[in-house]
């Protein structure tokens, strides 16, 4: 399997692992996303905009991140084995977020069943020794504080008791 060189900017964060900043829309402005995966065989980049998520989905994305067992994983599999405080897995509640972008820059639903497909022109290449660096910083973060963090999560409320079976 040869690695595929990357035709977006890419700048890998130094503080959280499987997070970066990337060039999506080809236009020299950085988004923040967490990298789900970078499919080897064809460049799809599979990620999640940090943007999109709320302040609780940022919680939940950032202890999954930050804990000891995720460090040498792929972010795929560590999420498998994480259940959330509402007590949904993680993998299953972050895919509705992701999102996959194509070597031909195209964008789509990660589970759309669609993918990209390797050329045969491409020249094998590292991926992130290859992949150009974006020079321009933000001061804000789009993480929660510290603080934030230890705070517990808000749990979903109780479902309520619903309409009575019909009698017959």
């Amino acid at each position: 399997m040869s690695q595929i060189k990357l035709p977006y900017a890419i700048e890998w964060s130094t503080d959280l692992p499987h997070v970066a900043r990337v060039d999506l829309f080809n236009n020299n402005i950085g988004v923040d996303v967490v990298v789900m995966a970078i499919d080897q065989t064809n460049g799809d980049l599979h990620y999640i905009r940090v943007d999109y998520l709320d302040e609780i989905d940022k919680k939940r994305i950032l202890q999954i991140l930050t804990s000891q067992s995720t460090r040498g994983l792929p972010l795929w599999e560590a999420m498998y084995h994480k259940t959330l405080p509402n007590g949904q897995n993680a993998l299953e509640f972050f895919d509705q977020f992701a999102m996959v972008k194509t070597l031909g820059g195209q964008h789509m639903r990660r589970s759309s069943g669609r993918r990209g497909i390797a050329t045969t022109f491409q020249q094998p290449a590292p991926v992130q020794a290859e992949a150009q660096v974006l020079t321009e910083t933000t001061t804000d973060a789009p993480w929660p504080t510290a603080d934030a963090v230890s705070a517990p999560v808000q749990q979903a409320a109780p479902k309520k008791a619903g309409r009575p079976p019909k009698s017959k």
